[in-house]
């Protein structure tokens, strides 16, 4: 589970950050939130590297902290429990072979310039991402992972009209997968976040520089230093999904350079919230009377063993032995012992609030 620091125990709006685990196990971080101090303002850190370079939702790196569910908001997101649900969208069907999902959106959700959010700026964001000229679209961090010819079109090896995604009007969005997969975990991360075209077509280059920036998340971009502070304001113009909890009460946050002390920056009050990355940060804030402040939550990675399936013959071939490693598998102690309780145990490929269809078998019967 993720541990954090908190010096407040007001909610804030998600911002998630990757983590560590162990072979079977949930990983260790998880989305951050926070709570506004008195002013209204909340200070925390990102890692302390790599540095935070670029707003693209497209380029793995540090700025997926405020990407997906903080600048931006996509077709899905997660709720205070952790949970996949709808965002943007407002409803999903799924046709009967598992291949093609429609996703209706929600007519009222809005960029922060007031012009509404379609189903062509989620297209345009995600061909921009496959677009052979993209050299530093990471594909994997997307719903584009298992969208039917992504891959192949990035490669150049078959037309634009051949991917597995279709417009269908301002509001209806169809994908099609390769096999049958459940993507909605997918859309909910920070490369499947929309993209206003006007404005990156306008500024190819600095369109999330605070003089061009347009968003559809509760904030928006007061101002950026690339690989410095960056400071983040109230999006006057969002509209949140109804019946959801999708902002709280900040008014500013700012993300400050990483630390390698950041548990000590919390304690000195130079942060309001702090990420808890280490077993010997975690014993510090339990012996030091810090526990009520310290929050916690599942983070979306799994570490697991994998045997390698080639032309050689291995005893790992077999099922009864695959199945018999992973019953040897001792899980709990790993976390309270190794891990000191930074993770969590999990026999199937998904973690606590996923929708899981496909993966309910789990660990022992694969």
């Amino acid at each position: 589970m993720a541990k954090l620091c908190f010096k407040f125990k007001l909610p804030l709006a998600v911002m998630a950050m990757g983590g560590t685990a162990m072979v079977g196990l949930l990983g260790a971080s998880a989305p951050i939130a926070s709570a506004a101090a008195s002013n209204g303002t909340v200070t925390t850190t990102a890692p302390s590297t790599p540095t935070i370079s670029s707003l693209d939702p497209s380029q793995w790196g540090p700025q997926i902290l405020v990407d997906q569910g903080t600048i931006f908001e996509g077709l899905f997101g997660y709720n205070q429990q952790n949970q996949v649900v709808p965002k943007i969208a407002s409803g999903y069907s799924v046709s009967k072979d598992g291949l093609t999902w429609t996703i209706y959106l929600r007519h009222d959700a809005k960029w922060s310039n007031g012009d509404p959010v379609t189903a062509q700026d989620f297209y345009f964001a995600w061909m921009r991402q496959l677009n052979p000229a993209n050299s530093q679209a990471q594909l994997w961090a997307s719903v584009l992972n298992n969208v039917k010819n992504a891959y192949q079109y990035h490669s150049g090896a078959v037309p634009a009209s051949q991917v597995g995604l279709k417009v269908v009007n301002d509001y209806e969005l169809q994908i099609t997968t390769n096999t049958p997969h459940a993507i909605l975990g997918e859309l909910a991360v920070s490369a499947s976040m929309p993209l206003d075209p006007k404005v990156v077509n306008a500024h190819p280059t600095d369109w999330y520089m605070p003089q061009y920036f347009v968003g559809d998340g509760p904030f928006v971009v007061k101002s950026f230093v690339p690989n410095g502070t960056l400071t983040l304001v109230r999006n006057p113009n969002y509209v949140g999904h109804p019946g959801q909890v999708n902002e709280g009460n900040a008014k500013v946050i700012n993300i400050v350079p990483g630390t390698t002390v950041a548990v000590e920056d919390f304690m000195a009050g130079k942060l309001d919230v702090a990420m808890v990355g280490s077993t010997s940060d975690l014993q510090y804030i339990k012996t030091h009377n810090l526990s009520k402040e310290l929050h916690e939550a599942p983070d979306y990675s799994i570490e697991y063993l994998q045997w390698d399936n080639s032309a050689v013959a291995s005893p790992y071939d077999k099922q009864l032995v695959r199945q018999a490693i992973a019953e040897a598998i001792e899980r709990q102690p790993i976390v309270q012992s190794v891990l000191s309780g930074m993770g969590g145990v999990t026999t199937t490929f998904a973690t606590p609030g996923w929708r899981r269809p496909s993966t309910k078998r789990g660990f022992q019967k694969t």
